[in-house]
């Protein structure tokens, strides 16, 4: 213990002394990791959650490469009259059919005006589009199509319904092996080419779908968790902890190591060429909870020291002496338990375990390093905080009622194995890609549009 204290004097002595050196030499390690996150890339195709070299994905690669790929956009077109068969829908049809082919990496494209009817004229079989002269659409012609139409098998159920009241133009796009940008340009040439559509047919309703969309909706939900969800989570526990610690000086000492551990992580993430995926993406929010209670903890002992009179550098060397084991120790066993997900047979989950092994260590470091610095540059006003008023009345309530709280405890352990018990029996049985997304969301409101409208 006292061989503690004196190293942790001696640790902070030695950044009081050199403190604007420590701080500068910080920011260029900060800067430097945080120019990483240029490198990093979100990836949402299904294939990452196979190994290269799975027998199944091998086999489906292989598939593809003599098939061709399945990865598709499909255009969704919902006429407001309820009638595909049309001249107006057609002639959409038609424009929509030749500009498809312009989408980066697009490679085939089938809709109704371009499908191979084919017929028999005595011995011989005809073969041509649905609808080959678009500009001369008779009421006999279009009545014709859609009798033609309704009794092929290789249309219903997949470019048009059985009441003929929605139909679809697919684009195969060929984006595997290619850089993230392949398929991102590839979908914001879609979402233009839709709004184009629906800018010249009002009366045409027009939705994406397909496995390219899904993946950009993955991205988007990514987008859209970072930059809402994640900052609305550290204002909620910052505000907590400015309660708690009645100090707003120390919320923003934790703001700030929270904002550099986890730049630095997902940095350093960026520079070792590691790429975020939709179970990876989960690292930040991780690490931000990681990152507070380790600052929570320091400055929860270094605001009593403070209170008690102990002049500041003193408190921090106290504080520091005093939790600095304990949040090794949990960090340590933390980085151990993460990165027991290497043992995974799913590369994204093994991301997961290292990018949040990597955070956590990080947010060790500069709990102990960047923290000491601020407090001696900011130091806090001792006020007292109602983390320490409420934690010996919380021992005394857990000592009076102790039998009580074990049998609640173990009352709440069983009903959490059963309930985990039937959730995992749940998501066995219906698991599927889009049980992973808010039924509210735009790709799965389409895809249960289309399953309505296909039977």
């Amino acid at each position: 213990m006292i061989r503690s204290e004196k190293f942790c004097d001696l640790w902070v002595s030695i950044l009081s002394r050199y403190r604007l050196i420590a701080l500068f030499a910080l920011l260029i390690l900060i800067g430097g990791l945080s120019m990483g996150i240029n490198h990093v890339v979100f990836n949402a195709d299904y294939r990452e959650f196979f190994e290269i070299n799975d027998p199944q994905r091998m086999k489906f690669d292989e598939i593809q490469d003599v098939f061709g790929s399945s990865d598709n956009i499909m255009f969704l077109l919902v006429p407001a009259s309820r009638d595909v068969f049309t001249e107006e829908v057609f002639t959409a049809i038609h424009q929509l059919t030749e500009r498809a082919w312009q989408i980066p990496h697009s490679y085939r494209v089938d809709s109704l005006t371009n499908y191979q009817y084919s017929w028999s004229v005595g011995d011989d079989l005809m073969v041509e589009d649905l609808l080959p002269d678009i500009d001369n659409l008779s009421f006999e012609r279009l009545a014709w199509a859609k009798e033609a139409a309704l009794s092929e098998p290789g249309l219903m159920g997949r470019l048009l319904n059985n009441e003929a009241s929605v139909t679809a133009v697919n684009v195969l796009v060929n984006v595997r092996g290619k850089p993230a940008s392949a398929e991102h340009n590839a979908v914001q040439y879609a979402y233009a080419l839709s709004e184009e559509l629906r800018r010249e047919y009002p009366q045409l309703d027009v939705y994406l779908l397909g496995e390219v969309m899904a993946n950009a909706t993955f991205n988007e939900l990514y987008v859209q968790d970072t930059t809402t969800l994640l900052p609305l989570m550290v204002l909620l526990i910052l505000l907590l902890a400015m309660f708690a610690l009645k100090s707003a000086v120390a919320s923003i000492h934790i703001l700030v190591v929270v904002i550099v551990s986890v730049t630095a992580s997902i940095g350093l993430i960026g520079w070792l060429g590691g790429a975020l995926t939709s179970h990876s993406s989960a690292a930040p929010i991780i690490i931000v909870t990681l990152a507070i209670a380790d600052c929570v903890h320091l400055l929860t002992h270094y605001l009593r020291f403070r209170q008690e009179g102990i002049l500041n550098e003193d408190a921090i060397a106290k504080s520091v002496d005093r939790n600095a084991k304990a949040i090794f120790y949990t960090s340590l066993t933390t980085i151990i338990g993460f990165l027991s997900l290497n043992a995974s047979d799913s590369p994204p989950f093994r991301d997961l375990g290292n990018f949040v092994a990597l955070g956590v260590m990080m947010a060790f470091l500069f709990s102990v390093l960047l923290l000491p610095l601020l407090l001696m540059f900011f130091p806090c006003s001792p006020r007292g905080n109602l983390i320490q008023i409420t934690w010996k009345a919380w021992i005394d309530m857990c000592h009076r009622n102790a039998r009580s709280i074990v049998a609640l405890t173990v009352m709440i352990l069983l009903g959490s194995v059963y309930g985990l018990k039937k959730m995992i029996s749940t998501m066995t049985g219906l698991h599927t890609l889009m049980s992973l997304f808010l039924s509210d969301k735009p790709w799965i409101l389409v895809n249960n549009t289309l399953v309505a409208q296909r039977h």
